[in-house]
């Protein structure tokens, strides 16, 4: 029985299961799959040993002698899984353009994720999608773009405003501004993700302001005083962001003829919201909007207007004589 098994797997004779002829499936390639399987099992025999010998012997953990001798190890075992899988696969009697053909399709299929951060690359270089400078937002971080390399992004992380949705957990700068963290991010984000630029082709952002006044305020008195601060910090704001967009639409199907301060009210259960919008650059929103709120105060305080304020009804119901429960 023996004997048998062993002349088929060194022969070239087709497997039959069952009666069936399985096509390509000769006692060659079953050897080959069992001395495969064989030499993964033995790799991670001398992974669970080395890492068991490395934790002995080198310092403790997130040290950077652990850190090295785990990556000389696993640096070894790969390349000791590769030139092993190509002797037992690539034989004096294989042609040679199969066994290369193997090793092409294993390290596409393991570096693929590699493969794709190269082809980030190349598309962010070539699709102008940012460069380095630029104000992004991708892969859940905000921030300017530091370094751009064939694999990875650095960006120097900024906050964002707390009414925008989706921040990222931990970030304690409830604004546009730098945070002090330097984040790396894989360039293959671009292709499962959207890249938000803030200043590629029109470096300017639209910012609001709001505040509830009581219903019996004087709107005109409001919009002349909510128009008049803006407009005294984004006046020139405002004709950059016009030239900007002037320039920008010869390129793009866009179309924006409002870039001064407008002054918009809406109806709200507990008074009258108003909101001023208008331009900023898209950097140094927040002191722009500091400014805008200070004179926003005095105006509103040097006209006699008050924010509404949140009345809260309270009510004390007397005790109930006892026996007219039910």
């Amino acid at each position: 029985m023996v004997d048998t098994v062993m002349g088929f797997l060194g022969s070239d004779e087709q497997l039959r299961l069952f009666g069936v002829t399985l096509v390509g499936v000769s006692g060659r390639t079953v050897l080959k799959v069992l001395l495969s399987i064989l030499l993964f099992v033995l790799l991670s025999l001398f992974t669970s040993i080395s890492r068991a010998v490395m934790q002995a012997i080198t310092g403790p953990a997130g040290s950077a002698s652990r850190f090295w001798t785990k990556q000389s190890l696993q640096l070894f075992t790969a390349v000791v899984a590769v030139l092993a899988l190509f002797s037992i696969w690539v034989t004096p009697g294989t042609d040679l353009t199969v066994g290369v053909g193997l090793v092409t399709a294993g390290l596409a299929f393991a570096l693929q994720k590699v493969i794709a951060s190269l082809a980030g690359y190349f598309v962010i270089l070539r699709g102008r999608v940012f460069a380095v400078g630029d104000r992004i937002a991708v892969g859940g971080v905000r921030g300017d773009v530091m370094s751009l390399g064939f694999l990875r992004t650095t960006v120097m992380e900024m906050g964002s405003p707390s009414s925008m949705a989706g921040a990222e957990t931990g970030n304690w700068v409830p604004s546009r501004q730098f945070t002090g963290r330097v984040v790396t991010v894989s360039n293959g984000v671009i292709f499962d993700e959207a890249v938000y630029n803030y200043t590629r082709g029109f470096p300017f952002l639209w910012e609001e302001l709001s505040l509830t006044l009581p219903f019996d305020v004087d709107l005109r008195r409001v919009d002349t005083v909510f128009h008049a601060c803006a407009d005294r910090h984004t006046r020139e704001l405002s004709d950059e962001a016009m030239a900007s967009m002037q320039q920008m639409s010869r390129m793009y199907a866009v179309d924006v003829r409002e870039f001064g301060p407008q002054v918009f009210v809406s109806l709200q259960e507990d008074g009258i919201l108003a909101t001023v919008r208008f331009v900023v650059g898209s950097h140094g929103a927040r002191a722009v909007k500091d400014a805008i709120s200070r004179d926003l105060v005095a105006g509103l305080r040097e006209g006699g207007v008050s924010p509404a304020s949140v009345a809260v009804d309270i009510r004390v119901l007397p005790d109930s004589p006892r026996g007219d429960d039910l």
